[in-house]
């Protein structure tokens, strides 16, 4: 008696044809902690189209799939085996640029608005002389909203902590970190270390005050307050509080 298989059947056993149950695998989905990756269906017979879909985290887009270690294009592929697919997140790209300095990585001043309520942007707010570009100012509770955008990343709203390691990695010399341009009165900084620290002044009301003449960072006093450390041309430091003031906003994370 002869017997022919293929595919999981028996063609030929005294002129009949017999199916036999089909074997299943088992396709198993991991990722780099940055994101989910979904396989639909997660289990099928050989030949079967295998559709994959991600979820990146906040702050990540996807980049690839691998199946068996081996990277594929697009998101189908056809089942073999019992397999684990693997899913690659990368960073978004961040709207701001950053400089590193010492154990710290800072941002400039942020340009980021949601659409909500607390920011304010100004144009060319010394008249296209010293400060030429927009510029946008936070209250503190949109600077807290934006800075959230971000943590999943490491970034924060600096704390006075902070703040104190900048200002001793510069030697205690805040013409370190002021820019080179915008202050007016003489009070233009050396930039030692690229923090370009302008002289954007801030709002109050509906107007811009102390442009060429202060900056301001704001920095998280405590557990539930946030105070602004005012520079002034003349290299004066001091701390400034009020609720309804909006200055520029700048995050930092560890290196």
């Amino acid at each position: 008696m002869k017997i022919t298989f293929k595919d999981n059947k028996i063609l030929t056993l005294e002129g009949k044809t017999f199916s036999l149950v089909p074997t299943m695998y088992d396709v198993t989905c991991e990722d780099d902690g940055h994101g989910s990756v979904l396989a639909t269906p997660n289990r099928g017979t050989k030949g079967s189209l295998i559709e994959l879909s991600n979820t990146p985290n906040d702050g990540y887009l996807f980049d690839y799939y691998t199946v068996d270690d081996v990277q594929i294009q697009g998101n189908t592929f056809t089942l073999q085996n019992d397999c684990i697919v693997f899913g690659k997140f990368k960073e978004e790209p961040l709207p701001f640029n950053t400089v590193h300095i010492g154990n710290q990585i800072w941002s400039d001043d942020l340009t980021v608005d949601d659409g909500l309520d607390g920011i304010k942007t100004a144009t060319d707010p010394y008249y296209n002389v010293l400060i030429p570009g927009t510029y946008y100012y936070y209250s503190s509770d949109a600077s807290v909203r934006i800075a959230s955008k971000f943590s999943a990343r490491g970034w924060r709203i600096p704390t006075e902590s902070d703040w104190n390691t900048l200002y001793s990695y510069a030697g205690s010399n805040i013409s370190k970190l002021k820019s080179t341009t915008s202050w007016g009165y003489g009070g233009n900084g050396t930039d030692n270390y690229g923090f370009r620290l302008l002289g954007l002044g801030a709002y109050y009301g509906s107007s811009l005050y102390y442009i060429n003449q202060h900056a301001y960072v704001l920095f998280k006093y405590n557990s539930s307050t946030y105070k602004y450390k005012q520079i002034t041309f003349d290299n004066e430091i001091s701390e400034f509080s009020r609720s309804s003031f909006f200055a520029p906003l700048r995050l930092v994370k560890d290196a």
